[in-house]
């Protein structure tokens, strides 16, 4: 499986990455995934936290950092509560800067409402533009509202990261049979180092699978591009590999199914 591609849809460039571009250099990026046995590709943001209150800013200086990496596509932080900006952000981003997603949306809202209407103008956004907008979603009042945002603008697609994470058999049950066809459910994992980790993490990709098909699952870990060795890939392919996927389901949920909903093509 060494040529195979991973998509990790749900990464941060580090702060001192996004301030000194200069130190990011193709070497060091290298460093960051020697220990990869596979092909792999980021899709990120600014991991600043006021990056979504100067997103115009931000995009600008995102571009600027992972320019020199075929390897890293943008995505876009918006802040609802600065509505003007955020839509010109998006548009800078996704028709200047080739950038592929908008999110992670949910961390600034009020009182943690997924859908609260605020958000709506830049989920119709992301819908015109043909990118993916991905939703915190870690509770079931979470998945409840990506949900309805799902099946009140079916032009855009979801991108439901964290599936639920401790609601996730929530998840599972409201989308199983519900005939939903523009979220895409996110994989996250811990490394497999024992047996019950193993098996928690089979648990929750089978549950994405039986809910929403193989064809709209995606892997994103919520990591920061810093320093470390980035091994997050490896623990991917060790789980599915150990779930007797076949080589093309395996495919699909590394990141084939990544690569359509955002438009990317093959490294």
């Amino acid at each position: 499986m060494s040529e195979i591609e991973i998509v990790d849809v749900h990464t941060t460039i580090s702060e001192r990455y996004i301030r000194d571009p200069a130190l990011f250099t193709p070497e060091k990026l290298s460093d960051i995934f020697s220990e990869c046995r596979h092909k792999i590709r980021l899709s990120s943001t600014d991991a600043r936290i006021e990056a979504g209150e100067i997103p115009v800013e931000s995009v600008k200086q995102l571009a600027e950092a992972i320019r020199p990496h075929r390897q890293i596509t943008g995505w876009i932080a918006v802040n609802p509560h600065f509505l003007e900006q955020g839509l010109e952000a998006i548009e800078l981003a996704v028709k200047t800067h080739g950038m592929k997603c908008v999110g992670e949306m949910i961390q600034y809202m009020e009182n943690w409402e997924t859908d609260e209407y605020k958000v709506l103008p830049f989920v119709k956004l992301s819908g015109d533009l043909g990118v993916p907008i991905s939703f915190h979603a870690g509770a079931w009042s979470h998945v409840e509202g990506v949900i309805h945002l799902a099946e009140s603008f079916p032009r855009t697609n979801f991108i439901m990261a964290h599936f639920g994470g401790r609601a996730w058999n929530t998840a599972w049950r409201l989308l199983k049979d519900s005939g939903i066809r523009n979220i895409w459910g996110e994989i996250n994992l811990k490394e497999p180092t024992n047996k019950k980790i193993l098996a928690d993490s089979q648990e929750r990709i089978s549950a994405i699978i039986d809910a929403l098909g193989i064809e709209r699952v995606v892997f994103g870990t919520d990591s920061c591009v810093e320093d470390a060795k980035y091994n997050y890939g490896n623990w991917l392919l060790d789980t599915l590999e150990s779930m007797k996927l076949s080589d093309r389901d395996i495919e699909r949920i590394c990141g084939l199914n990544a690569r359509e909903v955002m438009g990317l093509d093959p490294l």
